[in-house]
């Protein structure tokens, strides 16, 4: 069947590329190339996200393309909708969670080994 994206990994990619976009409004797709994965590995890359962060991840992306085009568009209408979809963007991100997160504790071997990399005193250098 001619468009099943059933096989695919990434179908919105597919999407974006083949059908959503016309052909003059692809350069957007440059821009936009690494931001999912890159949200993903804040969360913890592919391992630790779930199914519904990942498909708050493809809203993100999605918005990200319509602001952008919203943005390159003449008109200012065009910057009106531009401000919703980043809006639309930054309520995914809260989301996904911005907050800070603490670095993961080293375990009591990584302690140790690193102690033991150590110099033993001030003259040891």
């Amino acid at each position: 069947m001619r468009g099943n994206l059933n096989a695919t990994r990434y179908p919105w990619r597919v999407y974006w590329r083949k059908r959503a976009l016309r052909p003059e409004d692809r350069w957007v797709l440059a821009l936009v190339a690494g931001y999912g994965d890159d949200l993903i590995s804040d969360k913890g890359g592919e391992n630790g996200i779930t199914a519904a962060e990942r498909r708050l991840v493809e809203l993100a992306t999605a918005a990200r393309v319509a602001w952008l085009l919203a943005m390159a568009s003449p008109g200012e209408g065009a910057r009106g909708e531009a401000a919703k979809f980043m809006g639309v963007e930054l309520r995914c991100l809260q989301a996904l969670g911005l907050e800070r997160r603490a670095k993961p504790a080293p375990s009591l071997a990584e302690l140790l080994a690193a102690r033991a990399q150590e110099p033993a005193g001030p003259d040891a250098a």
